[in-house]
């Protein structure tokens, strides 16, 4: 239809042209709105965050006014301050361990990993490194964050949560050779039957330590006490009631008998 034949009735026109400016100016004037709306909510935002923060630091600073050394108190808050104001250069007031926990905190509350580099100690610098990759990485959904992380376990835990972990069925499909993925099959099993000694079939140290550490609670018996403990009351960790007498030696333990025999422990 052209906007400009307008419709006629015996007494009126109908100004359809008028109705579609003024409607287009409308929803114009709607889209405009809503972009000052964001930008303007987006400022607030970011202002209210900051007022929020410096009402913290007056707080925390306040927590001195009536110490015997005004100056020391402040010294030891100084790594709150920072991590509240988000402010690494606080951090440098600092010596020693203070100045590395303090130079961590901010990079764990900023999600900064490149101020990690300002720790002097190389192992805590890795650390933090490797912390704030992983916590940077899980939030973007991003694996190539999770390939800067040196621990190879870490690594791989960090690529397992994003991607979805690794498992017997799609195992091969994640590119892994055969001997880990018999890995998972055994620790599986292990896990399942809560026996870690299950794991010792497998020849690889490094697979082996994998292994292991699938297994949360090393009690093949299921009678309360670790594999770990039945070697030192000399009980059988196959067998839930060693001596045999109808209470399982988990029991016998915690009411304070002998689990192997008479007598209390």
């Amino acid at each position: 239809m052209n906007l400009s034949d307008y419709p006629t009735t015996e007494e009126r026109q109908i100004p359809w042209k008028l109705i579609g400016i003024i409607g287009g100016g409308v929803l114009l004037v709607i889209i405009i709105v809503a972009i000052v709306f964001r930008i303007t909510g987006s400022k607030s935002e970011q202002v209210l965050i900051q007022q929020v923060a410096q009402q913290e630091t007056s707080r925390i600073v306040s927590e001195c006014d009536d110490a015997k050394d005004v100056e020391e108190c402040l010294k030891n808050k100084t790594d709150e301050i920072a991590m509240m104001n988000g402010d690494v250069e606080m951090c440098q007031t600092l010596e020693g361990l203070a100045l590395g926990n303090c130079i961590w905190g901010v990079a764990r509350e900023t999600e900064k990993p490149e101020l990690c580099g300002q720790i002097a100690e190389d192992k805590r610098k890795i650390n933090c490194f490797n912390e704030l990759y992983r916590v940077v990485a899980l939030k973007e959904s991003d694996v190539g964050i999770c390939l800067n992380i040196t621990n190879p376990t870490g690594q791989e835990g960090c690529k397992n949560v994003i991607l979805g972990s690794i498992t017997t069925e799609n195992c091969q499909e994640r590119g892994k050779d055969a001997a880990y993925c018999q890995m998972l099959a055994v620790g599986g099993i292990a896990a399942e039957k809560q026996d870690k000694s299950i794991c010792e079939q497998i020849e690889d140290e490094t697979l082996l330590t994998e292994c292991l550490e699938f297994v949360d609670v090393d009690d093949p018996d299921f009678d309360g006490l670790s594999s770990e403990s039945e070697a030192g009351y000399g009980t059988d960790p196959h067998n839930p009631d060693t001596d045999g007498d109808g209470f399982s030696d988990g029991d016998e333990v915690e009411a304070g008998y002998n689990p192997a025999g008479e007598g209390r422990l």
